[in-house]
C-alpha cells in the first residue's frame, strides 16, 4: 500500500525534529561538563627548597686508625717492659728492652774499628796529597775506612732495634710475653692502639 505524499512528508518533520533535539542534547551535556570543568577549584601553593635527610641502618664495627703490633725482628729474651698494659705511651718512647749486652759489644768493637780506620784514612790522605805514598795506598784507606763506616752504622741499626719504641701515641691494648720470656723473631710483643681517633667499617 502506498504512503501518500502527506504522510511521508509529516515522518521526515518528525524524524528531523527528532534529530534536531537530540543534538542540542548532546551539546548541552558537554558543554556543561566543560563549564563546570573550567570553574573547578584551583590552589596555588609557592615552592620552597627542603633539605632531605634519608637514613640507611647498617651494622657496623668501631675500629681504630692507628694500630700496630710490635715486634722484635730478630728474636730475642725480653730484658724490660718499661710499660704495662693499659698504660698511655707518646710516640718515639720506649716501651720494650731485649737483651742486647752481645750487639752493645760489637757495636762498640765496630765503632773503634770505624774510628781507626777514619783516622788511618785522614793521614793517607794528608800525605797523599804532598806526593808522598801512592794513589794505592790512599784509595785503599778509603775503603777501609767506608768499610768500617757501614760495618758501624749496621750494628748501630741493629742495637737501635732492640729498643722498642712506640710508632704513635696510644695505649698498650695487649701484652703477649712477659720479662725473661725469649720473643720468637718477628713475633708480636705488645699491641698499642690509639683510641682517639676511630673509624666505623659498615657493610
Amino acid at each position: 500500500m502506498k504512503l501518500s505524499k502527506k504522510v511521508i512528508f509529516l515522518i521526515l518533520i518528525l524524524a528531523g525534529v527528532t534529530f534536531f533535539i537530540a543534538c542540542s542534547e548532546t551539546d548541552g551535556s558537554e558543554s556543561g561538563e566543560t563549564k563546570e570543568a573550567k570553574s573547578s577549584a584551583v590552589r596555588v601553593l609557592k615552592l620552597n627548597p627542603r633539605t632531605f635527610t634519608d637514613y640507611i641502618n647498617v651494622v657496623g664495627v668501631v675500629k681504630p686508625i692507628d694500630k700496630a703490633n710490635l715486634g722484635y725482628q730478630e728474636g730475642g729474651i725480653i730484658e724490660t717492659f718499661f710499660k704495662k698494659k693499659g698504660d698511655y705511651v707518646k710516640k718515639d718512647e720506649i716501651i720494650v728492652e731485649i737483651d742486647n749486652e752481645t750487639l752493645k759489644a760489637s757495636l762498640d768493637a765496630a765503632k773503634a774499628q770505624y774510628d781507626l780506620a777514619e783516622m788511618t784514612f785522614e793521614k793517607q790522605e794528608k800525605v797523599y796529597k804532598e806526593n808522598i805514598n801512592s794513589e794505592f795506598q790512599y784509595l785503599q784507606s778509603k775503603y777501609n775506612r767506608d768499610q768500617a763506616k757501614a760495618n758501624y752504622e749496621l750494628m748501630k741499626a741493629r742495637y737501635e732495634k732492640t729498643f722498642i719504641k712506640a710508632p704513635f701515641n696510644g695505649y698498650i691494648d695487649d701484652k703477649y710475653y712477659e720479662e725473661g720470656e725469649f720473643a720468637l723473631p718477628g713475633t708480636p710483643i705488645i699491641y698499642l692502639v690509639n683510641n682517639y681517633t676511630l673509624k666505623v667499617e659498615a657493610g
